[in-house]
């Protein structure tokens, strides 16, 4: 039997953050809120885990297991005020027609999307080898392509 989560698991990255959060309240482990970088010299094997081989929380249970006192990670929240002021001084609000209705629809997804959490990286070390792991939302793709389309129209060369 493997311990390995199928390539179609996925993580809910706003349930990962509360529960790295528990297991160093619980003291098992010290949350470092950034991550580790190794001087160029090192001696140390880096092993990356693939999040669609581990979920978020198989790689806490796994750091934890093999009694590292650390885990180092990051975790980027949706910001939607700076998002939307960020887009305002870009001019992506000058739409018209249907890329004006597209932007409603990705204005109003940044919105409901505020406040949570898009990208995690964790890692941590047996002491032998560093292990990492990086995970997205689900929906961040989507909404990343569109805000990439959106940009893109904006542009004064755009191809009609």
């Amino acid at each position: 039997m493997s311990s390995v989560a199928p390539a179609s698991f996925s993580t809910d990255l706003d349930d990962l953050t509360e529960q790295a959060s528990a297991l160093a309240e619980s003291g098992r482990i010290r949350l470092v809120p950034h991550m580790l970088s190794l001087p160029e010299q090192h001696t140390m094997s880096l092993r990356s885990v693939e999040a669609g081989e581990v979920s978020g929380e198989g790689f806490l249970d796994l750091a934890s297991h093999v009694g590292s006192r650390f885990l180092y990670a990051e975790f980027d929240f949706v910001d939607a005020a700076a998002m939307l002021d960020a887009s305002a001084r870009g001019a992506l609000t000058e739409f018209t027609g249907h890329e004006a209705s597209r932007w409603s629809v990705l204005r109003r997804r940044i919105r409901e999307n505020d406040g949570r959490c898009a990208k995690a990286q964790m890692a941590f070390t047996d002491g032998m080898a560093l292990f990492t792991w990086v995970g997205e939302a689900d929906w961040l793709g989507d909404m990343a392509e569109e805000w990439g389309i959106l940009c893109r129209a904006t542009t004064p060369d755009r191809i009609t």
